[in-house]
């Protein structure tokens, strides 16, 4: 019975999802602490907890694609009229429900990039400015807030 089967798989795929979240909340965390070994060990979870939604995707796909439905937001719109009401009712809510979770985990990925990002450039300055490289691609700023370069000479006492 596909109903069934396409229902189990979006409730697992809700628990996965809210799984997803919980662990892109605890990167945001890990990032900001700059904690390496928390985030080696969440990039492997992450990747896990993906790559279940993805087979799930795809089995929903085929089931879908078997009932003579596309997989995108319409499809399922239209598989779910055909349902009886108690099924659409259930099906219709768990899928919103899954939609928005899968949204919101979108959005705490693109704010852990920018984070991560942002790291990245800082380490990177520091790294030529370390390196004593820093005349070619590091804009410092001067006393009036101008941007200069750093192997322009400056007395000590400038900032």
């Amino acid at each position: 019975m596909p109903q069934r089967t396409i229902l189990d798989l979006c409730l697992h795929d809700s628990k996965t999802v809210t799984a997803l979240h919980n662990l892109l909340t605890q990167e945001r965390k890990a990032l900001e602490e700059r904690d390496a070994e928390s985030l080696e060990s969440l990039l492997g979870s992450k990747n896990s907890l993906i790559n279940l939604l993805n087979e799930s995707a795809s089995k929903r796909t085929q089931l879908l694609a078997e009932q003579g439905f596309e997989h995108n937001r319409e499809g399922m719109k239209r598989y779910i009229a055909t349902l009886s009401p108690e099924q659409s009712e259930e099906l219709s809510e768990l899928w919103s429900e899954l939609e928005e979770g899968l949204e919101s985990c979108k959005e705490l990925n693109l704010v852990n990039a920018k984070v991560l990002q942002h790291t990245r450039t800082a380490v990177d300055r520091l790294l030529t400015i370390y390196r004593g490289s820093a005349a070619k691609s590091v804009s410092l700023y001067g006393e009036d807030g101008s941007a200069t370069r750093a192997n322009e000479h400056r007395s000590i006492t400038k900032a």
